[in-house]
């Protein structure tokens, strides 16, 4: 008994600990996890990801979905009388309710993906935006595929879900947002296309958000550009002209005009006719001329984005929400170009300015009294809003970036304004802030959000107190978010599912270099209270998002090139490809805390212990690495061709050492680690500096 043999290990596995010395990790808690979920204590590599659409690629390929196309039919004639076109076909075939994409026609408005109705063998009808010429001309085809547009200037900008009692009786749709078309997606349904109006493209730089709201699917979009001060503002019997020398709008483009003291001035307005410094819009004829501005106040122009919408009727596309002047009067005014919105008691809040938001009226999304239903999120600092987030108890959550509110909003009995007895904001700290919106997520009495200092959860309460004060919920795992690209950080975005926070955030590629996208997805288990994973994809995890597969609630992600994907869908461990029938071997892996086996003196790590189910084709590599000396040493695989089987493997390691650790990695299938155990011999006398050379 001169060199008794100690064992450690692990039964079960908790999650990871990725920041802490892995010396002091505790019974359960690894070092790292990558690519597995830990269930009832036992780490299993993930199941793939499976590919449901190939891309919208960002000039010219098509969105392919799982749909048969037709082949083309010659349009004799397509006729139109208000909104309804009359496309002549012969012997068409088709039924009413099939999605027919009509293409080729001079006037734009007739091509589109539409749902039509039969009026004949050789006739169809279908609804059309606008009031192009009549009868259509060009060289026009229909294709019963549909056959999906092929020019995307941007991608994919946003994805979100979308159901209606109007459309399929309420079935869940996945919605993809393109630079001019909305696709909505739903497992073992037809593919459905709305269009934007011509003049409402999404561009490269937009921020996008889809809300629905009133039944209504929204599309807000922000666009990001420079303010334009503005050297003179007059109007002539309504039509206002501005006046910027070289300003470079367009006629049809939105403006909003802010400064000005008279409120007739203030709000988003279409562009009528330009010059090269000048351009005209309309305002009430009564609005006083010219605009003035109070030092040291100036009035700005700057282009925005209209909200868009659908209302969700089969023979409908999206169109813009109302602009300009209010008609009930100059005070009030209608939704702005915000990607900062929410849907909150039947009201949209949105931002506002910089530091406010204001809410519509009940019911009502075209109105909005900025004086009595606003409220300012910032006292004098300089914080900005960056997400509004609806909350248990009648709350509303202000996320800034720096600072987090709270504010109970409620109506008074006129019906129009705030309750001043039981309205108030409230600040709940301006030591954390958010960095990235769509990274909130209500997790039953919990938010949890993305700050510049990692992931934070506020547990409901009487004052929705910082879970764990000052501390981040991701302070076990803070040197990944060392690696967070922090000019990307705002791309970041998150779902509760299965009891599980999904983060994706763009972290450093293989290269060294910084992703612009999110590329990496972090897993926490609220069961466990402890981080589980770090997920890899060979895709872009823009937008995570839950709706049905099947039977089931599934997660989802949507990338910018148009790919869409369920996750953890393939049994045999391997992610579909981004092109093709190629797959990707998901890489498992598990790496122990680090042993000492009771003891910081010299030590022999003898072997390594595992009970570990093999799939049938799957496989196992096992190391071990040691420390003072340091080293990584393989010391063994298994493969299984058979059935399902336990492994009880056991391999030699024979290396001298202080301390040592176990790295387990699937090579194939999805292997299931049941438990991890390292042996070593220890001298009966400790070394010291006269005998060291000898041990």
């Amino acid at each position: 008994m001169d060199n008794p043999t100690q064992i450690e290990g692990d039964q079960g596995f908790i999650g990871f600990k990725s920041r802490e010395n892995p010396l002091t990790l505790p019974q359960g808690f690894l070092q790292a996890s990558h690519n597995m979920r830990l269930d009832r204590g036992m780490a299993q590599t993930r199941a793939g990801a499976k590919r449901l659409a190939d891309d919208i690629a960002l000039s010219s390929a098509p969105l392919t979905l799982p749909a048969t196309l037709g082949t083309d039919k010659t349009v004799v004639s397509i006729t139109r009388s208000g909104g309804t076109a009359t496309a002549t076909v012969t012997a068409h075939g088709y039924t009413t309710g099939d999605v027919v994409n009509i293409a080729g026609a001079a006037q734009t408005e007739y091509n589109l993906d539409a749902t039509i109705t039969v009026t004949g063998l050789d006739t169809f009808t279908y609804a059309v935006s606008g009031t192009p010429t009549t009868p259509a001309t060009g060289t026009i085809v229909a294709n019963s595929g549909p056959i999906v547009r092929t020019t995307y200037a941007g991608g994919v900008f946003a994805a979100g879900v979308y159901s209606s009692p109007r459309v399929e009786n309420g079935d869940e749709y996945i919605v993809i947002a393109s630079s001019d078309t909305a696709f909505l997606w739903r497992d073992g349904a037809g593919l459905i296309t709305k269009t934007y109006p011509v003049t409402d493209v999404i561009e490269a730089n937009d921020d996008v958000t889809i809300l629905q709201a009133f039944d209504r699917l929204y599309i807000f979009r922000d666009r990001n550009e420079e303010a334009k001060a503005v050297t003179s503002l007059t109007q002539t019997t309504g039509t206002a002209t501005c006046t910027i020398a070289g300003h470079g709008y367009a006629v049809d483009d939105v403006v909003r005009i802010t400064g000005a003291d008279q409120a007739g001035y203030l709000a988003d307005f279409l562009i009528t006719a330009k010059t090269d410094d000048t351009f005209t819009f309309t305002v009430p004829s009564g609005t006083v001329s010219p605009a003035t501005a109070t030092a040291p106040l100036k009035m700005y122009a700057r282009r925005v984005q209209p909200p868009l919408y659908w209302d969700g009727l089969t023979g409908t596309n999206f169109v813009r929400a109302s602009i300009g002047t209010h008609p009930t009067g100059p005070t009030y005014s209608r939704l702005r170009s915000s990607a900062v919105v929410g849907y909150f008691n039947n009201q949209i809040v949105q931002l506002w300015e910089k530091d406010s938001f204001a809410v519509t009226d009940i019911l009502d999304p075209d109105t909005i009294d900025p004086v009595l239903k606003s409220f300012r999120a910032n006292v004098g600092s300089n914080d900005k809003g960056i997400a509004i987030h609806p909350f248990q108890g009648g709350a509303l959550l202000a996320f800034m970036r720096k600072s987090i509110y709270r504010a109970e909003i409620n109506i008074a009995s006129d019906g129009q304004s705030f309750d001043a007895a039981s309205s108030y904001i409230k600040l709940m700290t301006n030591e954390v802030g958010c960095n990235a919106r769509r990274s909130i997520v209500t997790a039953g009495d919990k938010v949890l959000f993305l700050s510049d200092n990692g992931v934070y959860m506020l547990q409901a309460g009487l004052d929705l107190n910082l879970l764990g004060n000052t501390q981040p919920l991701s302070n076990d795992i803070a040197d990944i978010f060392d690696s967070v690209n922090h000019n990307a950080v705002h791309l970041s975005n998150a779902v509760f599912f299965k009891n599980r926070y999904w983060l994706a955030i763009p972290t450093t590629l293989e290269n060294g270099e910084m992703a612009e996208a999110p590329n990496t997805l972090l897993v926490y288990n609220i069961l466990n209270q402890a981080w589980e994973s770090v997920d890899k994809y060979s895709f872009n995890l823009d937008q995570l998002c839950v709706s049905d597969y099947g039977t089931q609630r599934r997660l989802y992600v949507s990338s910018r090139a148009g790919k869409l994907f369920l996750l953890d869908e393939n049994t045999n461990g391997a992610d579909d490809q981004n092109e093709g029938s190629g797959q990707d071997v998901v890489a498992g892996s598990i790496t122990t805390r680090r042993f000492s086996w009771g003891s910081p003196t010299s030590k022999r790590f003898m072997r390594v212990l595992s009970n570990v189910v093999i799939p049938e084709n799957g496989g196992v590599s096992v190391s071990a690495s040691t420390y003072d000396p340091d080293g990584t040493h393989s010391v063994g695989s298994a493969t299984n061709t058979g059935a399902d089987e336990d492994f009880s493997l056991k391999y030699s390691v024979r290396r001298k050492c202080h301390y040592g650790e176990v790295t387990i990695a699937s090579t194939a299938g999805r292997p299931v680690i049941r438990s991890v155990a390292a042996e070593a011999t220890l001298s009966s006398t400790p070394p010291n500096s006269e005998t060291r050379s000898s041990y």
